[in-house]
């Protein structure tokens, strides 16, 4: 087997490890972590990097490593850039549950005021 060029099956294997590890931090993904690459034995090979918070006070970095595939580094990109969509949704959502819980005071003030 050549390692530069995995088989479909080889690489779908390897795609699925790194999908339940992304999947298993994506929390902590909606916020954080990038996809950086460093030299391994002479080429460029990539990880995901990013900090998990321990005993609520220390951080830790932590990372998954994804390799030098081009199809492994455009798939951990996507899901990257999938849980940024997905912490902006969260946020927003926040927000409007907190324009909703202030909407809803004001109401009950000029409700009071009318009657």
């Amino acid at each position: 087997m050549d390692i530069t060029h995995p088989s479909d099956e080889v690489l779908e294997r390897r795609w699925s490890a790194i999908w339940a590890r992304l999947r298993a931090q994506s929390l902590y993904l909606m916020d954080q972590g990038t996809l950086s690459s460093r030299l391994a034995s002479g080429r460029r090979v990539w990880s995901v990097r990013f900090y998990v918070e321990r005993d609520g006070a220390s951080r830790r970095q932590k990372a998954i490593y994804v390799g030098s595939h081009p199809t492994l580094i455009r798939r951990v990109q996507w899901f990257l850039d999938h849980c940024r969509e997905q912490g902006d949704l969260f946020r927003n959502l926040k927000s409007c549950e907190q324009l909703a819980g202030s909407v809803c005071r004001v109401a009950g003030r000029l409700a009071k005021r009318t009657n």
